[in-house]
């Protein structure tokens, strides 16, 4: 069984979730140059900084679940939030040893 059907001009196509996301995780590996994708470390950082990966003891009672559900959310709003605005995203020039955030 499909669990997601896309529609293009000439056909459908029918895909699972892990031929989805196969093919979303081989689009990501090949991407590494992309601008948008520059400095997603430096954005896992922050949100897990965020998070209180840091500073918070009981962060580290997070389930790898509930960490994967908070970064794909995030990945999906950052995605809407490039898509729906006109954002250039510069680039900082400073040493990435000062720090983040």
């Amino acid at each position: 069984m499909s669990d997601f059907k896309v529609e293009t001009k000439d056909s459908v196509i029918k895909l699972t979730k892990e031929e989805l996301f196969k093919t979303i995780l081989e689009t990501v590996y090949q991407d590494k140059d992309d601008k948008v994708l520059e400095n997603v470390d430096e954005y896992a950082e922050t949100i897990l900084h965020i998070l209180g990966a840091t500073t918070n003891k009981d962060f580290y009672n997070i389930s790898l679940k509930q960490l994967s559900t908070i970064l794909f959310m995030a990945g999906y709003y950052y995605k809407v939030f490039l898509s729906k605005n006109n954002v250039s995203i510069a680039t900082n020039s400073r040493n990435p040893e000062e720090g983040s955030c």
